[in-house]
This record gives structure tokens, sequence and C-alpha cells, in this order.
């Protein structure tokens, strides 16, 4: 009966490590797609002062999320920036966003 009992608390202990794996992963991925939202929007709102100054908005935003700006580029008004997170033992999770003016549809 002891094996038993320590099998399936062994088991329960695996299918626990997994749901907080999952949890892990899960949340890495809501919190680099924030700070790619956030960062996008920062260096959009900084667009008219140059792409070096948006640039850096968007780094300082991602900074202080605790993530890394991998890549920050201005197309005309528009800002792509590409923010990754890294999930401890796991690897790592990209996220992308695009801010920019929205271009009104004289058409309708």
């Amino acid at each position: 009966m002891t094996v038993v009992v320590a099998f399936a608390v062994a088991v329960l202990m695996l299918i626990l490590g997994f749901v907080f794996m999952i949890g892990a992963v899960a949340s890495a991925r809501h919190r680099a797609g924030s700070a790619a939202d956030l960062s996008a929007l920062a260096a959009a709102a900084s667009w008219p002062w140059g792409a070096e100054i948006a640039c850096d908005q968007a780094l300082w935003v991602v900074e202080r999320m605790g993530m890394r700006l991998d890549e920050c580029r201005m197309n005309g008004q528009a800002v792509h920036v590409l923010v990754t997170a890294t999930v401890s033992g796991l690897g790592r999770i990209t996220a992308r966003a695009v801010a920019g003016p929205v271009v009104a549809d004289e058409s309708g």
C-alpha cells in the first residue's frame, strides 16, 4: 500500500509541475505581448522627434517590464517592435507589435 501511495504522490507532483510550467509559459506570453504593445505605443507617441528617440522610449518601457527589445524600426509613422521574454529553464518567448496613426477611410 505504501508503494501505491508513493507512486500516486509522484504522479500528482508531476502533473502539478506541468500545470505550473504551462502557467509560467502563458504568463510570459501575456507579459511579452503587453510589453510589445506598450513599447510600440510609446514609440509611436514619440515619432515626431525621430526614430532614435522613439526607439529609446520603446526600450525604456521594455526594460522596465524586465524584457529585451530585439527590434525597433520606423516605417513612416508606424513603429514595429519585437520583444523577447525569458522563461526560467524553458526558453524564450517573442512578441511583435505595430503602432501608428489610423488612416481615415474617406470612402464610407
